[in-house]
């Protein structure tokens, strides 16, 4: 930590002697571990601390949310280091590109604001939700005349992935599908697309960005205010850029003359997502008066690994001139091996030995521990996980060495999903159109009895029937609710199985919870034949995009092997790296599906030499100090010998041992202990709230990622929150009070409930009406008095970053040095409890110490009352800390795994999510 805060401030020392640094265009071409987080984070705070620009004005782009977290965190940490308290710092964009895009389209195009985002696994499950529209099965025969399926794939899944593909590279690439696809269903199912996810108020990533570039566009006053806001714009990972991406940026950035992008030509490794290595390559030429600044130096590896990924890589023809320089960690002899085996099995027991050999091997990490290596320092990296590591993740689990692995489903491989998954077969009759055959009740016991505390064999069967005639008649189904009757048959709420000995099997059913979430949220409402058709979403998608285990649980530390794609591995580093299986093989070649790859530039998502080299040079310099890629020629399963991988060969055997022979050095021991990480984690009130309530509820939806069953009215409160934001809007640009038909027309075009029955959505589109009209008419003067709605804040507290956003700022009687909060809820002054108030008390504490302004009183207002009470809150100094000292003690709870079954009251319980499937806490 030391050696950080020295170059922190040598780097503040550059700032203020090298100008061009923190103004102007400003290319900062930055290798492998050479702390570029380090130096933008630096750099940013420099900008705010120097008043060259307010935290508003400043906006940047990473690669991940995983590194807009930890970029986020870093800033923060050294405006607080330069200047002390900063007040406004929240208002930072620090996130992604795609995020960013949707939340200009919410600011700028309201309608946006009732829109909701389709992540990759809700896409798919959107997409063959109207597979029927599209004509999935006319395209599918196009595909068949065209195209060879590639293997290990269903028909329907390569027409539906082939199509998802197309649609990104016409809208990335800025293409007309008319001029570009010769397949006339093609043209039309993209069309129908573009409208049905309108009309269902949804976006996905490629489109959000194409309607963000739309609108800056053909806007000349949206483009002008997102430029006068945004006036320092940052750019991480920028050799992974894709054409959109860099019109976007290029409309941000305009004139300004402010742009900063971060990159690596040597790291470019999402070409077959369309990313192009061309934007890196020119900037200089395509921006004008650009400073290009260098950071050669990689603190993360030893010198032999340096010299060998240079000597790699400089075979690239297609690159920036550069070369990485080592920070002066040496090597020892030992500490990389690149050994070619004759047998797999060979190859796989030497890992596993030599995995067993590190543990307790001495080491100094980031922060200056001396401790013995842990298994969590340790990463296997494959080409491609799923086909290539079963036979070495074997042997590992034989060894008795722990793994976490990523990004290769496996979450329907597990024993007790796979009884969950053959229940939901019995009761749509998905068994009888698969290979599989019909799953009967015995078939069904047979497996459950062996892992669940269920009741006798005729019980279970004849409950099974029960629930299956059940359902069969239902008009609405909740597949999460019959889930939740599953789980009850299957004896989930006995005591037992809440223990942590049964923790990894409670993730696993918390993350298929999740996969009905992400397959029953695209639709308005399901039915019995959504049974089948959620089925047909696993077997076609879920089964390789659902990890298993505890995934990115931030309260548990997992002392494991990492095992990830090489592609995963970008802003990581290990002090130990394993690079096995490196043999070539047959790349099928990168099908143009519906598109014709002769009107456009399809050449580089084919990828190349080149690419593949630039993804083996990422492997290989996440290391820090050991290094071991290896290969084989005989590999189990297989008739034919294989070659090693082109780029295994051309490593510089100077600085490799390249026989499987012992280590030649000498190391010594300390026991074995994992790094533990400075971390601060993300959290809101709402997510508080629950844990007071009751911590084993925070549990279930947050750690184990349980999800709740949709109801009807969800939404409700948002859509009127956003029709009352979008009136003080009007009144603030136009200086008036609008009027009760401004509200009713804007209630019209705004107000959507996406699972409500007709009927039920008119009687709640009237219920806020009323609401609004009544507020218009009983709180005019909050119109005149209004400050800021939904202002947005960040607070540290603890070891958390808080955040949350205020309904409405106003001045008290119009002084304009004295503010009041009020916060919005929908419901009547029934409602009004202890966690409202809590809330409100913590929001006055954020707006004096995050956003340090001078809040005299606060409100809860209740909308559907028809006196719109409006009921202060007490904010007395011992009350605000007796506040905050309840949400210190749950933070502290979350953080050290306090998860209670305790609700303050049987109330909580009977209202609870969880509360058929949860223990209840014996009183």
């Amino acid at each position: 930590m030391e050696a950080r805060a020295s170059y922190t401030n040598d780097l503040y020392e550059l700032f203020q002697s090298d100008k061009h640094l923190i103004t102007g265009n400003l290319q900062i071409i930055a290798c492998a571990g050479s702390g570029k987080t380090e130096f933008v984070s630096a750099r940013i705070a420099y900008l705010v601390a120097e008043r060259l620009a307010n935290p508003e004005n400043i906006v940047a782009f990473t690669f991940t949310e995983r590194a807009a977290k930890e970029l986020k965190l870093r800033i923060r940490s050294k405006i607080r280091h330069l200047i002390g308290h900063q007040p406004d710092i929240g208002d930072l964009y620090v996130g992604t590109i795609h995020s960013f895009c949707f939340e200009l389209l919410k600011e700028f195009v309201h309608v946006y604001r009732g829109y909701d985002v389709l992540d990759e696994g809700k896409r798919y499950a959107f997409i063959s939700s109207i597979r029927n529209d599209l004509g999935l099965y006319q395209l599918l025969n196009w595909l068949k005349s065209k195209h060879s399926k590639p293997f290990g794939i269903t028909r329907e899944n390569w027409a539906i992935n082939t199509f998802i593909r197309n649609v990104d590279i016409v809208r990335e690439e800025k293409l007309d599908a008319t001029k570009v696809s010769a397949c006339d269903e093609f043209v039309e199912a993209y069309a129908k697309y573009d409208k049905i996810l309108h009309e269902r108020r949804f976006l996905d990533f490629s489109n959000m960005m194409a309607l963000t570039v739309h609108h800056l566009t053909n806007s000349k006053e949206i483009l002008k205010e997102v430029r006068k806001r945004f006036t320092h714009i940052t750019v991480d990972e920028y050799q992974d850029v894709n054409p959109i991406q860099e019109q976007l940026i290029n409309l941000l950035a305009g004139n300004n003359g402010n742009l900063c992008v971060v990159g690596d030509d040597d790291q470019s490794i999402y070409q077959w997502r369309g990313t192009t290595i061309e934007n890196i390559l020119t900037f200089q030429k395509r921006y004008k008066n650009v400073y290009v600044h260098h950071l050669p130096v990689n603190y993360r590896s030893t010198d032999d690994i340096i010299n060998l990924g240079n000597r790699l890589i400089s075979k690239n023809v297609r690159r920036l001139k550069k070369s990485m320089a080592s920070s002066g960690k040496h090597s020892e002899k030992g500490d990389i091996y690149k050994v070619a085996f004759e047998d797999q099995r060979d190859e796989i027991n030497f890992i596993v030995e030599r995995i067993k050999y590190l543990i307790g091997t001495y080491w100094v990490d980031d922060y200056g521990n001396e401790r013995g290596l842990a298994y969590s320092d340790i990463a296997i990296f494959f080409r491609s996980v799923r086909f290539d590591s079963r036979p070495y993740l074997e042997a590992l689990k034989e060894a008795n060495i722990p793994c976490a692995v990523s990004g290769v489903g496996g979450l329907f491989d597990t024993p007790e999903i796979k009884v969950i998954f053959s229940i939901f077969s019995y009761l749509s009759n998905f068994g009888k159109n698969q290979s599989s055959g019909v799953i009967h009740e015995e078939d069904i016991y047979s497996q459950a009895s062996r892992l669940f505390s269920i009741t006798a064999k005729k019980e279970f069967s004849q409950a099974l029937q029960e629930l299956k005639t059940k359902v069969a008649n239902k008009r609405r189904l909740s597949l999460q609710e019959l889930y939740a009757e599953i789980l009850l048959l299957l004896g989930i709420n006995n005591e037992e199985r809440h223990g942590l000995a049964h923790e990894v099997e409670m993730y696993n059913l918390g993350r298929f919870s999740q996969a009905i979430s992400d397959y029953e949220g695209t639709r308005s409402y399901c039915t019995y034949k959504d049974i089948n058709r959620f089925c047909w979403f696993i077997k076609h998608y879920a089964e390789g995009a659902y990890d298993a285990g505890t995934g990115e649980d931030p309260t548990l530390l997992i002392n494991a092997v990492q095992v990830m794609t090489l592609h995963g591995t970008k802003g990581l580093g290990f002090p130990v790296v394993f690079m096995p299986y490196c043999v070539e093989r047959t790349y099928r070649e990168t099908q143009a599906g519906f598109l014709n790859p002769e009107a456009f530039n399809f050449t580089r998502y084919r990828g190349s030499e080149e690419d593949e080299r630039r993804l083996f040079y990422v492997g290989m310099t996440r290391a820090k100090k050991y290094l071991y890629i290896t290969t084989s020629r005989h590999i189990t399963g297989k008739r034919r010998p294989k070659y090693p991988l082109s780029f295994f060969n051309e490593l510089d055997n100077r600085y490799c041992i390249t026989t499987a022979s012992p280590d030649p050095t000498k190391r010594r021991r300390l026991p074995s202990k994992p790094s533990v990480e400075e971390y601060q984690f993300p959290t809101s009130y709402s997510e508080l709230s629950d844990y007071i309530r009751c911590e084993y509820d925070y549990k279930m939806r947050y750690i184990y990622n349980f999800n709740p069953i949709i109801v009807q009215a969800l939404g409700y409160g948002k859509q009127v929150h956003n029709i009352l934001n979008l009136l003080h809007k009007i009144a603030q640009q136009n200086n008036v009070i609008p009027t009760p038909e401004i509200a009713a027309e804007l209630l019209k075009e705004h107000f959507y409930l996406r699972y409500a029955a007709d009927e039920q959505e008119e009687t709640l589109k009237r219920s806020a009406l009323r609401s609004i009209l009544r507020y218009l008419g009983l709180w005019r003067e909050d119109f005149s008095l209004s400050v800021k709605t939904e202002r947005p804040f960040e607070m540290d507290v603890e070891n958390a970053l808080l955040s949350g956003s205020i309904d409405l700022l106003k001045r008290k009687d119009g002084n304009e040095n004295i503010l009041e909060i009020v916060d919005f809820k929908t419901g009547n002054e029934k409602r009004m409890n202890e966690e409202l108030m809590l809330q409100v008390q913590l929001y006055t504490v954020a707006a004096r110490s995050a956003l340090n302004l001078n809040v005299e009183k606060a409100y809860v207002h209740f909308l559907d009352d028809e006196k719109q009470a409006r009921i202060e809150v007490l904010t007395t100094p011992k009350q605000l800390e007796n506040a905050m000292n309840t949400v210190k003690d749950a933070i502290k709870g979350i953080t050290t795994r306090r998860f209670n079954r305790n609700p303050k009251s049987p109330k909580i319980c009977n209202d609870c999510d969880w509360g058929r499937i949860c223990p209840k806490k014996k009183r």
